[in-house]
């Protein structure tokens, strides 16, 4: 058994070049692997930051939005208490002028009166 025939040679040579590409391959497959994981792992994070920068832009929106409504609001407001304050204003003129339409209508008649 010292001396091993050629073909039992070739075999192991063989055998030995068939598990170096078995490990090449599982090797390669591995690298594959890890790559595939990496691309994967950079999607869900850029997927994440972009969820994030969406929900910012749509709250900073909602915020926007909402001052929008509370100007508004105020503005109406302003608008409503204007809007009284020139029918009180209104209302005195009249009361001023009907004071002093009657008051000219009592010389008228005074006047009348006399003559």
């Amino acid at each position: 058994a010292e001396y091993m025939g050629e073909w039992e040679l070739s075999a192991t040579a063989a055998e030995r070049r068939a598990a170096e590409h078995a490990r090449a391959v599982a090797d390669r497959r591995a690298e594959l692997d890890y790559f595939n994981q990496l691309t994967l792992a950079r999607k869900e994070e850029e997927e994440r930051r972009e969820r994030e920068s969406d929900a910012a832009i749509v709250a900073a929106l909602v915020d926007k939005e909402r001052g929008v409504e509370e100007r508004e609001a105020a503005l109406r407001k302003a608008r409503h208490s204007e809007t009284l304050m020139y029918r009180e204003h209104l209302a005195r003129q009249m009361e001023r002028e009907a004071i002093s339409d009657a008051a000219n209508e009592r010389l008228r008649l005074e006047q009348q009166e006399l003559e």
